[in-house]
């Protein structure tokens, strides 16, 4: 774990893409967490200490900061090799070449299952976004109508002694009595 960013490494293009997508899609179908983002690259790494270093690290890191939730995008080299060793198993997508720190121009692909949706701009995840929004507008809506009964409430109470607010108060209480009701053992 690099803080919410996570870096695997194997010795397979296609089970890398596989480990990916299946990423992307776990994420996906959860209501609560936010689709991923995956960046593919391959290429020599150093390895010390438990971690990975070196050019194909930053590529891998540079394509996660710029693909929309929910994508899988892989860099040229990775999709050469992509191509090589599993043809058949996924589809792929160029996109517009773009301009990464220290990098400089780079051609990126998308990365999908074959017999699924190839759109690169993330239309699934577009999808799954706009839910998630619908979702909240109705919380903010729930929220907006129990601030209005607040409001009702205190507005009716404003000009009231404390003692007449809280009996009004007290009667939306299901149980017990107003703590300024006289007690009938206290009034005798």
């Amino acid at each position: 774990m690099i803080g919410d960013e996570v870096m695997f490494v194997v010795d397979s293009v296609a089970a890398a893409a596989r480990i990916g997508l299946s990423l992307a899609d776990a994420y996906a179908d959860d209501d609560l967490l936010s689709d991923v983002r995956v960046g593919l690259a391959c290429g020599a790494v150093l390895l010390r200490d438990g971690d990975y270093f070196g050019p194909t690290v930053n590529l891998a890191h540079r394509i996660v900061n710029i693909g929309n939730p929910g994508t899988v995008l892989m860099s040229d080299e990775f999709h050469t090799a992509l191509e090589q060793e599993a043809p058949e198993q996924f589809t792929a997508q160029a996109l517009r070449p773009r301009l990464l720190k220290d990098l400089g121009r780079v051609q990126l692909w998308w990365c999908g299952r074959v017999g699924h949706e190839a759109d690169g701009t993330g239309a699934a995840a577009d999808r799954r976004r706009n839910v998630r929004w619908e979702r909240l507008s109705e919380v903010l809506r729930d929220l907006e109508e129990l601030r209005g009964v607040g409001e009702r409430l205190l507005t009716t109470n404003r000009g009231r002694g404390p003692a007449q607010a809280s009996r009004n108060l007290a009667v939306a209480m299901p149980k017990g009595r107003s703590s300024n009701e006289p007690s009938k053992d206290a009034s005798g």
